[in-house]
C-alpha cells in the first residue's frame, strides 16, 4: 500500500492537536475541582501523603550540589522549575535511588534527572520540558504514562478520553521496561542509547525527534507515529504484540540530503554522513517490517516499508558499482514493490520501439514498411494505424525473444534496434525473475 506522507501528516498534526486540547482541557477541570477541594477543607501544601500545589525550584543544577531525593508521596499539581534529581556516585543500576511515587499533573521544566529508578510510578497528565538526565540516566519499570477519563460530551452520553504526558525538548537516557506509554507526545527530543523493553506505545506519537542507538523490544508499537525525525538510529525486535484494535504503524520521511555543500573539501564529508542516515534507515525500515510480519503480513504500509529499506540499502553502499543493479531494480519496479513501474516501463519500451520501427524499416512477406519524416508520399490514416499495429507485435515479440520470423528488420539500423531491444528483454526477464525470488524469500 503507498502511503500518501502529505495526507498521513496532516492527520498526524490533528491527531497531536487533539491531545493537547484533551489533555488540557482535562487539566484544567481537575484543578479547579483540586483548588475547591484545598479551600474548602483548609489543605496544606504538604502532608504526610502528599504534596499539593507546590512550586520546587531549588536551583541544584550546578555539578557540584547535590540531587534532591524526592520522598515516595503523592504528588498533585506541582511544579519542578531548575531542578536536579537523583543520587550522585553511582556504579551501577543496583545503586541507583529507587522512587515509587504518583504524580498528578506535575509539570518539570529545566530539570535534571541523575541515577535515578521509577518503579511503578503514575505520571498522569504529565510534562517534562526542556529536561536532561546525567550519568547512568534515568530508569522507569512497571510505570504509567496515560490515564482514561469518563464524562459527558454535553448529549447526556457518557466520553472517554485520554490523558496524554508530554516530553518537551528534553536530551534524555533511558530505559523503560514494562511501562505503559499509550498516547505520550515527544516533541523535539533527543532519545540516546534509549530503550523500550515490554511496553506498550499505542497511539504514540513523536514529532522533530532524534534516535540516537535507542532500541524497541517486545514491545507494541501499534498506532505509533514517528514525523519528522531528525536522526533514524533506532531499531525494532521482538514480537509485535497483539492489540485489541488493528492500528497502522506510521513512519514520515526522512530528509537527510546536503546537495548544494559549500566547500569542496566537506563534499566528501557530507556523503559519508548521508550514507550513514541511510545506514540507520534501512536498518529501521529492516527491523520494523521484520517485527511487523511477526504479528501479520498484511499490516498497512507494509510494502512501502520494505520499499524504503531496500531504497535506503542502495544508498548506503559506498561504492557506486556495488549500487548498479540495485538502481537497475530501483528505476525498474521499486525493488519489486512498484509493480505498476515495472508495466509501464514495460508498455513503454514496446511502444517507443514500435514508432521507431515504422520509420527504420520492417520487412513483411509482401512488402516493406518504412516511413519518412521529410518528404515521401502522403499516406492513408487507416494504413498508418495497421502499420502501426505490425509494428507492436515486432516489438512484442523481439522484446519477449520469441521471433515468429513472419516480420524481419530492414536494413542494419532495424537489426541493431532489434538486437539492443532483445538486450533489454533478457533484463526485463532476468530482473522480474530476481524480484520475484527474493520476494518470496523474505515473505
Amino acid at each position: 500500500m503507498k502511503i500518501n506522507y502529505d495526507k498521513e501528516n496532516r492527520k498526524y498534526l490533528d491527531v497531536i492537536k487533539g491531545y493537547r486540547e484533551v489533555t488540557a482541557k482535562v487539566i484544567a477541570k481537575e484543578t479547579a475541582e483540586q483548588l475547591q477541594r484545598k479551600g474548602n477543607k483548609k489543605l496544606p501544601e504538604e502532608t504526610e501523603h502528599e504534596v499539593l500545589f507546590m512550586d520546587v525550584k531549588l536551583n541544584n543544577l550546578d555539578w557540584s550540589k547535590d540531587p534532591l531525593e524526592l520522598p515516595n508521596k503523592t504528588y498533585s499539581f506541582v511544579t519542578f522549575t531548575d531542578t536536579k534529581l537523583g543520587k550522585t556516585a553511582v556504579l551501577s543500576e543496583n545503586e541507583m535511588y529507587e522512587q515509587n511515587a504518583t504524580f498528578w499533573n506535575v509539570t518539570f521544566t529545566n530539570c535534571e534527572f541523575q541515577n535515578i529508578k521509577f518503579i511503578n510510578c503514575r505520571f498522569f497528565g504529565c510534562k517534562f520540558i526542556n529536561c536532561k538526565t546525567k550519568e547512568l540516566g534515568i530508569i522507569f519499570e512497571d510505570c504509567y504514562f496515560c490515564k482514561t477519563t469518563v464524562g459527558h460530551n454535553g448529549k447526556g452520553e457518557f466520553e472517554t478520553e485520554m490523558v496524554s504526558s508530554q516530553f518537551i525538548d528534553c536530551w534524555i537516557t533511558a530505559k523503560f521496561k514494562n511501562c505503559k506509554l499509550e498516547y505520550v507526545l515527544w516533541e523535539n527530543c533527543s532519545l540516546i542509547l534509549t530503550s523500550f523493553n515490554d511496553c506498550s506505545l499505542i497511539n504514540s506519537v513523536f514529532t522533530e525527534c532524534g534516535f540516537y542507538d535507542v532500541v524497541s523490544n517486545d514491545s507494541d508499537i501499534a498506532g505509533v507515529s514517528i514525523l519528522k525525525m531528525k536522526k533514524a538510529d533506532i531499531e525494532f525486535y521482538g514480537q509485535y504484540a497483539d492489540s485489541e484494535f488493528h492500528r497502522s504503524t506510521y513512519i514520515d520521511l526522512m530528509s537527510y540530503k546536503n546537495k548544494s555543500p559549500r566547500k569542496k573539501e566537506n563534499s566528501l564529508d557530507i556523503k559519508k554522513m548521508n550514507r550513514e542516515d541511510a545506514a540507520d534507515l534501512s536498518k529501521l525500515y529492516y527491523t520494523l517490517v521484520n517485527s511487523l510480519h511477526s504479528k501479520n503480513g498484511d499490516i498497512d504500509f507494509i510494502s512501502e516499508y520494505k520499499y524504503q529499506y531496500q531504497k535506503h540499502h542502495m544508498i548506503a553502499k559506498e561504492k557506486w558499482y556495488l549500487q548498479i543493479w540495485d538502481r537497475i531494480s530501483w528505476a525498474l519496479c521499486g525493488f519489486g514493490e512498484k509493480i505498476f513501474r515495472f508495466i509501464l516501463w514495460f508498455a513503454g519500451i514496446i511502444i517507443a520501439f514500435a514508432i521507431i520501427y515504422l520509420f527504420s524499416g520492417l520487412q513483411l512477406p509482401n512488402r516493406e514498411i518504412q516511413y519518412v519524416i521529410i518528404g515521401g508520399n502522403p499516406f492513408d490514416l487507416m494504413q498508418l494505424l495497421k502499420d502501426f499495429g505490425l509494428g507492436i507485435h515486432f516489438s512484442v515479440v523481439t522484446l519477449s525473444t520469441v521471433g515468429y520470423g513472419n516480420i524481419t528488420p530492414l536494413g542494419w539500423v532495424s537489426t541493431a534496434l532489434c538486437t539492443l531491444q532483445i538486450l533489454l528483454g533478457l533484463l526485463f526477464v532476468a530482473t522480474f525473475t530476481s524480484i520475484i525470488i527474493k520476494k518470496i524469500i523474505r515473505e
